[in-house]
C-alpha cells in the first residue's frame, strides 16, 4: 500500500525558499522550538515532574 503524503509537507518545505536566506537560522528556530512542544515527555520525565 502506497502512502500519499499530505500537501501541507510540500508547502511547508516550499516557504523558506520565498524567505532571505538571514532569516533561514530564525525559521529553523521555530521549527525546532515547535517540534519540541509538540513531542511527547517519556513517562519517567512526567512522573518526576508530577
Amino acid at each position: 500500500m502506497t502512502t500519499v503524503p499530505p500537501p501541507y509537507r510540500d508547502r511547508v518545505l516550499a516557504e523558506p525558499d520565498a524567505l532571505p536566506e538571514e532569516y533561514l537560522p530564525f525559521v529553523l528556530q521555530i521549527v525546532r522550538t515547535f517540534r519540541e512542544s509538540i513531542t511527547l515527555k517519556l513517562a519517567a520525565d512526567s512522573f518526576r515532574q508530577g
